[in-house]
């Protein structure tokens, strides 16, 4: 689960920058169990994916933050969908967010 979330943010992490920078490109979905098949995350302990999930959480919010205020209004496709530079960084939030409690509710509970 944790390679999922680092996979996952650092796609959402890209798709916000690109929609910041006026990037029109229309972003494709990404396979998350795919990526999780060939990430070899089952091989590495826990402190190290969570050590690299600490690294991409800083380089987010560094990107985040570098962002002027005219940028979080801009929009852009990705997976079919229409999401707009702040919806991104909500979703990361939230996607996080949601992995947490999953982790909570199944695993330590």
């Amino acid at each position: 689960m944790v390679g999922h979330v680092i996979d996952a943010e650092r796609m959402f992490s890209v798709r916000a920058m690109a929609f910041a920078r006026g990037d029109a490109s229309h972003y494709p979905s990404f396979d998350e169990n795919a990526y999780a098949a060939e990430s070899g995350a089952g091989q590495r302990t826990l402190a190290d994916l969570y050590e690299e999930l600490s690294a991409v959480r800083t380089a987010t919010l560094l990107l985040l933050r570098s962002f002027p205020e005219d940028a979080w209004s801009r929009r852009g496709v990705a997976s079919g969908y229409e999401f707009t530079v702040r919806s991104l960084a909500w979703i990361i939030a939230g996607h996080s967010r949601h992995h947490q409690q999953v982790l909570m509710e199944r695993y330590l509970a």
